[in-house]
């Protein structure tokens, strides 16, 4: 069996912080409410590196809501328009593809996005449990 790389390990380890951070802050499907087996869905594709780790390229959606993306790619991006609306659509999609260079993530940006969206995190798990006792 192939040992991971640390690159590849940091990479799932944002990747995965970054799902959980766009699902804490959103806590429901923005599309219908549902807060039933809830998913983090890049506005612009993961594959963009720019925007991959952007809380603001992130929407929650539910699995009844997310899976249309595959069968239905026209009809799911007009539902992600009607969510975020078409202004931030179009900006995720600027900034995703940048001035067509590549951009190059290293080993310390990762580690630096990973302290980021842990202290990111633990705002929004802080918030979340100050509205609870407001309501």
């Amino acid at each position: 069996m192939k040992k991971k790389s640390d690159r590849k390990r940091l990479e799932e380890k944002a990747d995965k912080l970054w799902s959980k951070c766009v699902r804490t802050r959103d806590r429901v499907c923005r599309n219908c409410n549902s807060d039933y087996m809830l998913d983090a869905h890049h506005i612009a594709g993961r594959v963009y590196k720019p925007t991959r780790l952007l809380l603001a390229n992130g929407v929650t959606l539910c699995k009844k809501c997310h899976f249309p993306e595959k069968v239905r790619p026209e009809e799911f991006r007009s539902m992600v328009i009607g969510i975020v609306g078409e202004s931030h659509f179009a900006n995720m999609y600027d900034l995703a593809k940048g001035n067509g260079s590549p951009h190059k993530v290293t080993i310390a940006d990762l580690q630096f996005e990973i302290e980021s969206l842990t202290r990111e995190l633990k705002r929004l798990e802080s918030d979340w449990g100050r509205i609870g006792t407001n309501q």
